[in-house]
């Protein structure tokens, strides 16, 4: 009987830890469908900046750091204001002064 007990036991252990595997694998891939560009979830505001941030990544030989970039950018203003990187003051200039080129 008690031998019977175990097997019961791992049987249900093993089904359930089965299940919760499939729920996790599943609700992964339901998330990734909110994300943009390979894991990236950024708004629309940002993305606008992609073109640029890729020249330059380019020019820099950065490319795997593009996600990165964006990333940043989305932290430090959303890309709502001019100064995406919300990096004047590192250069002693007044908040919002830089501007992203045309």
């Amino acid at each position: 009987m008690k031998k019977y007990l175990i097997g019961f036991v791992a049987f249900y252990f093993t089904l359930f830890s089965l299940v919760l595997f499939v729920i996790l694998i599943v609700e992964e891939h339901k998330n990734d469908d909110n994300l943009i560009g390979g894991g990236l979830n950024v708004s629309q505001d940002v993305l606008k900046y992609r073109p640029l941030v890729e020249k330059y990544a380019r020019e820099y030989d950065i490319e795997e750091y593009i996600n990165y970039i964006l990333a940043i950018m989305e932290v430090e203003s959303g890309g709502r204001v001019p100064d995406v990187m919300q990096c004047s003051e590192s250069l002693g200039l007044p908040p919002n002064s830089l501007e992203p080129e045309p």
